[in-house]
């Protein structure tokens, strides 16, 4: 029963984060940025011109809500059934693959946006690279080893529970390939953000380190909670939980995801206070 009510919980703040929250939010924060830096006066920060983020932002809108209508009337359906946890979690992955179709056809004009600033004259006043900086540039060690810790103890409980037969040891390798893919994800991150080259050449290096550091953060403390909800599942699958009832991994995806777009759009509007947007400008504007 608490792991139904969790799911259904989990279902309907994935479907307001996602396809309500987060899509009103961007086209809110392009619309600002507009209004504060418009192109004539900041060409520099529109090397491709707005066209294509006008047109993203009403492809969107009409991917986003019905989008969104369909999963209130699915998750209708799965409360109405009534659905198992097991069922709910099946009906929570399929949506989430519904969902973020937009944001991968999104992703489209990101990646237009990035080629459009990489094909800029780079100004003599800026570095086409950055200094490689220490392990500890972006995160403090200890962050680090607290979320090996945090998978190494859900490795463990994992596979006490599959020799107490309280779970199935497909299940444990499931959370072992979950728990190796994560952290070589962040390792791979934290590399790509120490040592990749800047896409915007007009961005200053006070600013990129500022939002990189911030961006690591952001990212090892969704992965940490997500080993935690993680840890937290295989218990009480182990105390009261049926074998084979896989809804662990739904949750922390879902919650992973939800964490991933509120940071995003958090981060996105306090750039629009913290950011120097005067590199921007055109001369002669200032």
């Amino acid at each position: 029963m608490l792991s139904t009510v969790l799911t259904t919980l989990v279902f309907l703040s994935q479907i307001l984060v996602i396809s309500i929250y987060a899509p009103n939010r961007r086209d809110r924060f392009y619309g600002e940025l507009l209004r504060r830096h418009p192109p004539r006066e900041y060409p520099h920060l529109y090397p491709g011109g707005t066209q294509h983020w006008e047109r993203r932002g009403t492809i969107l809108k009409l991917l986003h809500y019905p989008i969104a209508v369909g999963g209130l009337l699915l998750l209708g359906y799965g409360l109405a059934d009534p659905a198992s946890a097991a069922e709910m979690s099946e009906l929570l992955l399929f949506y989430v693959l519904v969902q973020i179709l937009p944001w991968f056809l999104s992703m489209y004009w990101d990646a237009r946006g990035t080629r459009d600033f990489r094909a800029m004259e780079r100004p003599s006043s800026r570095s086409a690279s950055l200094v490689v900086r220490k392990l500890d540039a972006l995160v403090a060690p200890w962050a680090i080893y607290l979320i090996v810790l945090v998978y190494v103890c859900v490795a463990v409980v994992a596979v006490y529970g599959a020799l107490s037969q309280a779970l199935e040891w497909g299940q444990v390798g499931g959370v072992m390939i979950y728990t190796c893919l994560l952290l070589v994800l962040v390792y791979w991150h934290y590399h790509k953000l120490l040592r990749s080259p800047r896409d915007d050449p007009y961005e200053s290096d006070g600013d990129y380190w500022t939002g990189a550091r911030r961006t690591m953060r952001v990212f090892m403390s969704a992965v940490a909670l997500a080993g935690v909800i993680l840890l937290v599942t295989l218990v009480l699958q182990m105390v009261d939980g049926p074998p084979g009832s896989d809804i662990g991994g739904a949750i922390v995806a879902s919650i992973i995801l939800q964490l991933v777009f509120i940071i995003e759009n958090r981060w996105l509007w306090s750039q629009l206070e913290r950011k120097d947007y005067s590199v921007y400008r055109l001369a002669g504007n200032e």
